[in-house]
């Protein structure tokens, strides 16, 4: 499993003064909230810090969201993967931060970015379950034993694989996009299936 890294690096001489100073320009917009309560302040104060590369905020704008992040991953994914997933939603969150505006958002945001999250996984799902041949005792394959394997196939199979397993396109929009006969396309989708397992196997 990734470990997220720790924290941002955190400047010794960092103050409150610029998150505040933007926080207080936010608020003045004339379609600022100003019925919040100290809580939803603080939190928002959290966003800003931590995209200054605030350590202590970052570590504590974690505390705070994860206990929910990791609940919505596990109602996705399965409690298998929900703590991968939600690493990983942590990871594409932290690289992303800098790119939100109103800290406000933080929570949808960030939710949304774990949907995307456990759609890459269910969607990896999809195809590895695809590749398991119908007798039980077969092996199990896993993501990084398939990622491997798609790495090495000539590029006509590993896009066709991609596109229809993992981009979820139909074969007949495919087709279309190949100007091919959609009986064509399922056949070259056979074969590639057949040659991915057999690198599988191999």
């Amino acid at each position: 499993m990734r470990v997220v890294p720790s924290v941002f690096p955190c400047p010794p001489c960092a103050t409150l003064a610029t998150p505040v100073l933007r926080y207080a320009t936010l608020a003045s917009h004339p379609n600022a909230d100003l019925m919040k309560s100290a809580e939803q302040i603080h939190a928002e104060l959290l966003v800003l810090r931590a995209q200054d590369r605030d350590a202590a905020a970052l570590a504590e704008l974690v505390a705070l969201h994860h206990p929910r992040l990791l609940a919505y991953a596990r109602s996705r994914v399965g409690d298998a993967d929900s703590a991968d997933a939600a690493q990983e939603a942590w990871l594409r969150t932290m690289r992303k931060l800098p790119q939100l505006r109103d800290p406000a958002a933080f929570p949808g945001w960030l939710r949304k970015i774990a949907s995307n999250v456990c759609i890459d996984e269910l969607r990896r799902r999809q195809l590895r379950d695809s590749l398991v041949p119908e007798p039980a005792d077969e092996p199990d394959w896993t993501d990084d034993q398939v990622a491997r394997s798609l790495a090495v196939l000539p590029s006509a199979q590993r896009d066709l694989l991609v596109a229809h397993y993992l981009e979820e396109i139909p074969l007949l929009d495919i087709a279309r996009r190949l100007d091919r006969p959609i009986g064509t396309i399922k056949s070259r989708l056979h074969y590639a299936r057949r040659v991915l397992r057999a690198f599988l196997a191999s």
